[in-house]
């Protein structure tokens, strides 16, 4: 759903809706050093869920073919609930996207 307001040569448009994420795999990688020295390590697969789902909205702005956009989504599944299993930890996506369009045709 989303709202237009266009002038002569450029249109601004907000829109907001319901985002699906499939997850293909998750992996944690890092390395850390303590202060006393020892070191730490992780590699693995971390892959918790499989699927997303992501409020959000989007607002975007169009001068002829070229335009910019931005937009936020905020995750509803809880990734960490498969995890510990007795749901004191939450971990939820959030997702901010900047990029530019261009209109083919």
């Amino acid at each position: 759903m989303g709202y237009r307001i266009k002038s002569k040569n450029i249109s601004f448009n907000l829109t907001g809706g319901f985002k699906v994420g499939y997850c293909l795999g998750a992996t944690e990688k890092g390395n850390a050093t303590a202060s006393n020295g020892l070191k730490y390590s992780v590699s693995r697969e971390s892959k918790t869920i499989t699927i997303d789902i992501r409020p959000g909205l989007k607002l975007s702005a169009r001068y002829q073919k070229f335009g910019l956009y931005t937009g936020y989504s905020s995750g509803l599944i809880n990734h960490e609930m498969w995890v510990k299993g007795d749901g004191r930890w939450e971990s939820y996506s959030r997702l901010v996207r900047v990029g530019i369009m261009y209109q083919i045709n």
